[in-house]
């Protein structure tokens, strides 16, 4: 789907309406504020999986507030065309980081790697797109490290999202959907791996109480033909495909069945199994020598 499909927007805006960034972003820019104010000459940014650069030009914006003497080289990865579209019509909304260099390129991770250059960072983001590399989080997290300048930083923003991945297998569209399950055990042990390889490593992961909660949709099985919708558009932004005819009529039934599940466990009192996604992770990496 495009982005200025209706369908798709109705989906990221339900999607909107259900998670803030707000403890994600004070986050971000309580670290950055501490590595950046002895910084001299160009930052250089990388962002792996860039999207529609909601995120990022949120953060560059505070940035730009913060140190404004602080000139910035950005470069942005991101496979889909339609969202890298978005993201360079949405700079435009973003004056004050207008003085910023910006380089958008439709290429994943990969694409960038087999290039073989040797280009440094100073901060490297990779949010919310580990699930689509869970099978090869060691090397994907080493290839990062070695974009890293001396004391660069890493943060990825990590959430496992469990009920998406539960509602997808039971309906069978597992194969249409690049999202995978894939949790913070996973990545910790990742993690762990390379620092016992790289002493100069040093790693955290903060939880922050943030997350989707599908329990609002808990009407869905009402008559209600708009809470229908908004259920059925929010499953269709994840996986990036509009749902019609015998899928739709597969997510509808599953979605159903999984959120009044879910619901019912809330009521029972076990708060976590109504959780489309799991609380944020936030892996933080840092180079130290």
């Amino acid at each position: 789907m495009s982005p200025e499909d209706p369908y798709y927007q109705k989906g990221y805006a339900v999607y909107l309406s259900l998670i803030t960034m707000r403890d994600m972003h004070a986050y971000f820019i309580d670290n950055i504020h501490k590595y950046v104010s002895d910084t001299i000459g160009p930052w250089r940014l990388l962002s792996v999986g860039c999207g529609n650069g909601q995120l990022d030009l949120d953060l560059l914006d505070i940035i730009s507030q913060r140190f404004p003497l602080l000139d910035i080289e950005y470069v942005g990865l991101e496979p889909n065309r339609c969202r890298l579209d978005l993201f360079k019509k949405n700079i435009s909304l973003y004056p004050s980081v207008s003085r910023y260099h910006f380089q958008l390129e439709q290429i994943d991770l990969d694409g960038y790697e087999n290039r073989k250059n040797s280009e440094k960072f100073n901060l490297i983001l990779c949010v919310r797109v580990l699930y689509y590399m869970y099978d090869k989080l060691e090397s994907t997290f080493m290839r990062l490290i070695n974009r890293l300048t001396v004391k660069g930083k890493l943060l990825a923003v990590h959430q496992s999202p469990s009920g998406i991945v539960q509602i997808i297998h039971a309906a069978g569209l597992e194969q249409q959907s690049p999202i995978q399950s894939c949790n913070t055990f996973h990545l910790r042990q990742a993690l762990e791996k390379l620092v016992s390889q790289m002493p100069s490593l040093h790693f955290s992961i903060t939880y922050l109480d943030n997350y989707v909660d599908i329990s609002c949709l808990k009407n869905i099985n009402s008559n209600d033909e708009s809470e229908r919708e908004n259920a059925l558009s929010l499953f269709s932004f994840f996986l990036n495909k509009k749902l019609t005819g015998i899928d739709r009529e597969l997510v509808e039934k599953t979605a159903i069945e999984c959120i009044l599940s879910l619901v019912a466990f809330r009521k029972a009192g076990n708060t976590d199994s109504c959780l489309m996604f799991q609380p944020i992770g936030i892996v933080s990496l840092e180079l130290q020598s």
